[in-house]
């Protein structure tokens, strides 16, 4: 998991994954942070070989 410093994010994700509770049940949309599930690791290797060709 790469979050890249938001504790909020963090706690949401635990939250969401029931590795703890917390007091923040709601994720607030921040507009740098995208938060996907993926089928397969191979998916998520080409979604982001796409996003890399997107900022060439």
């Amino acid at each position: 998991m790469r979050n890249g410093g938001s504790e909020r994010y963090s706690e949401w994700i635990d939250h969401t994954l029931p590795i703890r509770c917390i007091a923040t049940l709601e994720w607030i949309n921040e507009h740098h942070y995208e938060f996907h599930t993926m089928d397969s690791p191979e998916t998520i290797e080409e979604i982001i070989k796409a996003k890399v060709e997107q900022a060439l």
